[in-house]
């Protein structure tokens, strides 16, 4: 991406596309980084942690931002780059409120990540490997973010966690 955005020039029709998309990446590589911290507290013996997974379950790829392998279970960390303030109302849609009041829609990452599940059990089961536990989380990123409902009887989902509570989700 810094190589493609070094290209066009600055009045270059497709320039404002290529410099999001440089940003976007950017917050992805320093939020896979800020999970990272965390998990390095975890005893190395006894988990393997593997990045941005791509496998193929027949003929349909799917992709896990990071997995951890342990003996007794496998645990799927969907990470989200998220800022702000971001609430979760009962249809399931996510809503980020941004610094300067901008509002933003995201797809719920609770089915996504569902979905990373459900392809590697049947990537597992291609291989001949069955009755692993698998688990999931959504980990946002930065620690300032606030997570909230809109509503007290729509409670923000306990699998979407902040990364410091990775490594005492991760022991359990």
């Amino acid at each position: 991406m810094e190589a493609l955005d070094r290209r066009p020039a600055i009045h270059h029709p497709m320039k404002g596309r290529v410099e999001k998309d440089l940003r976007i990446k950017r917050a992805e590589v320093k939020g896979e980084k800020e999970v990272d911290y965390p998990l390095g507290f975890l005893n190395k013996e006894k988990f393997l942690i593997l990045h941005n997974l791509r496998l193929i379950d027949e003929n349909v790829f799917f992709q896990t931002d990071t997995l951890l392998l342990h003996e007794k279970f496998f645990l799927i960390l969907e990470v989200k780059n998220w800022y702000g303030t971001i609430l979760f109302d009962r249809d399931g849609q996510v809503i980020r409120i941004g610094d300067d009041g901008t509002e933003e829609g995201f797809n719920n990452p609770i089915p996504q990540a569902k979905l990373q599940v459900y392809g590697l059990q049947k990537w597992l089961r291609l291989q001949g490997i069955e009755n692993v536990n698998i688990y999931y989380f959504v980990a946002t990123s930065f620690p300032n973010t606030i997570l909230q409902s809109v509503s007290l009887n729509y409670p923000v989902p306990e699998k979407v966690i902040h990364n410091h509570q990775l490594f005492l989700k991760s022991i359990r």
